[in-house]
């Protein structure tokens, strides 16, 4: 009689940008300090749990993390499984959580709301984690019928697996958000029925080592200034704002496009927004979630900014 097979689901440890509230993607991103910290209580999680096999995402931050579970199993094998890595974030990787919400307000609202009917341009629709996610889970629990798998891999890929493991379809999926480091159990019959043992478990991760993050800041993200900095008005525009977040404590966020030039799909979403567009100065726009200035221009910067005083324009 075939026996159970346990696998333990764990989401990576802490890494840069996590802390700097950046999209991560495909980006091979290693743990930072508070990570291998966690990657430390991972290892006491699991110090008395008999594991027969250990896999994890090609990215370095999984792998990282995987070690860290495995430390002290020298008998368990382990492997590489490519199709664990995170959503393709195409045009938004490495970026801002906090300026894609300002490009792109209806993707960060469906990250939330609707995770089912995310499309990342350039990148994966969230129906496409999930099935991929499936399949590799899979197919590694078949192949390893009765043994224990740990496995290590990324967040938004993690829940597209929780969707699935509930019974949730993939364009119907919910926002179930996990904890650094959280672990998550299931249980898987003879015929391969999963049981839910539990789910997002972070009683090994202490207070001080969880990686907290603002999200009244991602609720009300901050205008977001685009600007060459090698254009002589665009950079007097950077001075500008830089001048009234001094003097009146307002908010703006900053990108320089000499660094980090716009996509044409970013270009694209900033000229769908209610923009002044008698002309288009692709070295400088002001953008908010639902309009946007192109140019220098003080007082529809002010109006944006939040700015009343008319002495500024």
């Amino acid at each position: 009689m075939a026996e159970n097979t346990t696998l333990y689901l764990v989401r990576h440890g802490t890494t840069e940008y996590n802390a700097k509230f950046r999209y991560q993607g495909l980006a091979d991103i290693p743990l930072n300090d508070l990570g291998h910290k966690q990657g430390e209580l991972l290892t006491k999680y699991f110090k008395d749990i008999k594991i027969d096999l250990g896999v994890s995402s090609n990215l370095a931050r999984a792998r990282q993390t995987l070690e860290y579970i495995l430390a002290g199993h020298d008998e368990a094998e382990s492997f590489i499984e490519p199709d664990l890595h995170e959503i393709n974030l195409g045009i938004f990787e490495l970026r801002p959580v906090t300026e894609v919400a300002i490009l792109f307000p209806e993707f960060q609202k469906n990250f939330i709301l609707k995770p089912g009917d995310i499309k990342v341009p350039r990148g994966e629709s969230s129906v496409e984690v999930y099935n991929r996610m499936r399949d590799a889970i899979l197919r590694i629990v078949k192949a390893n019928q009765g043994k224990t798998i740990a496995m290590a891999s990324h967040g938004f890929a993690i829940q597209t697996w929780l969707n699935y493991a509930s019974n949730v379809k993939a364009e119907d999926m919910k926002l179930l958000s996990l904890d650094n480091v959280a672990v998550s159990k299931f249980i898987f019959d003879k015929d391969f029925n999963i049981k839910i043992e539990y789910i997002g478990d972070t009683s090994h991760l202490k207070d001080e080592y969880k990686q907290n993050y603002d999200w009244d800041v991602l609720a009300h993200p901050a205008p977001l200034l685009l600007y060459n900095s090698k254009n002589y008005r665009a950079a007097l525009a950077n001075n500008y704002v830089k001048n009234l977040i001094k003097k009146y404590k307002v908010r703006a966020q900053f990108r320089d496009l000499a660094d980090a030039p716009l996509y044409d799909e970013e270009l694209e979403a900033i000229l769908n927004k209610d923009i002044n567009n008698k002309y288009i100065n692709k070295d400088l726009f002001l953008v908010a979630a639902d309009k946007a200035v192109t140019g220098y221009r003080k007082r529809e910067f002010n109006k944006i900014l939040g700015v009343n005083n008319h002495d500024e324009a």
